[in-house]
């Protein structure tokens, strides 16, 4: 099922669909779930149009570091190179190890203790609006207490739910590690591959919901409107930072994002590599 990027799309290629709802009920469903979405969508963008400085940051507590402007559009064009060929090698997510426990660092320190965390509750903390409890394991590892789960509140960037119980949060890894697999990562050695799997900078606490509508997509077939311009940027930096390559229609998806959502205007003074 397609990821609907307007509302158009979505009218479009659900009225087949409608016409046979007895043998496309799951796909009703998916289109109920999006159009929610997309409805949402274009109400924030009407009353949000870039200008020369848009971010498209929301009102999170903390996110990953942004890149300016000028910086993603020379990365993308200067530095990260098109392919046309994915990697073929049989895909091994395991390989990533995301919330490896051998990646913890201490996230919390109080009086007496120093708590810490594996990634997933680092990305809680970092993203919550608000954090209201620090859920400790029954075990020390030496150094201190591990942070089990945290209580709070969070609003989710890609569709600006509000969840307040975390088992409706997931952290999504904006490049996906299969998009990541298929880019070059299927070359790395366990290090690598277990770095990227937990690597903050890529990492975002969302809706459960919109990371199974998400999934393993990217641009051009996947781009959270109400978060196009930082979700563009983390991806380029991304991709810079590991030299994964890049697709001809993804490459296109994200120069358009870059001009629509963040206010880069054209011409940009640089000298296209690829």
């Amino acid at each position: 099922m397609p990821r609907y990027k307007s509302l158009q799309n979505v009218l479009t290629d659900i009225t087949p669909c409608l016409m046979k709802a007895s043998s496309c009920f799951t796909g009703i469903l998916v289109f109920i779930i999006d159009l929610n979405v997309v409805i949402a969508s274009q109400l924030r963008l009407n009353s949000s149009k870039p200008s020369d400085d848009y971010s498209g940051n929301i009102n999170v507590k903390g996110t990953p570091n942004l890149i300016s402007n000028e910086v993603a559009w020379n990365y993308l064009w200067t530095e990260l190179r098109i392919t046309t060929t994915a990697c073929g090698k049989p895909y091994e997510k395991d390989s990533f190890r995301y919330n490896d426990i051998r990646k913890v660092k201490p996230c919390k320190t109080t009086d007496s203790e120093v708590l810490w965390c594996t990634v997933r509750p680092q990305i809680l903390i970092r993203d919550a609006e608000l954090v209201t409890e620090y859920i400790i394991e029954a075990y020390k590892n030496g150094h201190g207490w591990f942070v089990k789960d945290v209580a709070g509140y969070w609003e989710s960037p890609y569709d600006l739910q509000k969840p307040t119980n975390t088992h409706l949060i997931e952290i999504d890894h904006v490049v996906p590690l299969y998009n990541a697999w298929i880019s070059g990562a299927c070359n790395w050695d366990s290090e690598t591959k277990s770095n990227f799997g937990n690597d903050i900078e890529n990492l975002l606490a969302v809706s459960d919901i919109s990371n199974q509508i998400k999934g393993e997509w990217g641009p051009p077939d996947y781009v959270p409107i109400l978060y196009a311009c930082p979700f563009a940027k983390i991806w380029i930096n991304t991709k810079k930072r590991y030299r994964l390559h890049i697709f001809e229609m993804e490459f296109q998806a994200l120069r358009d994002i870059l001009v629509m959502y963040c206010g880069v205007k054209l011409p940009w003074p640089v000298t296209p590599t690829h």
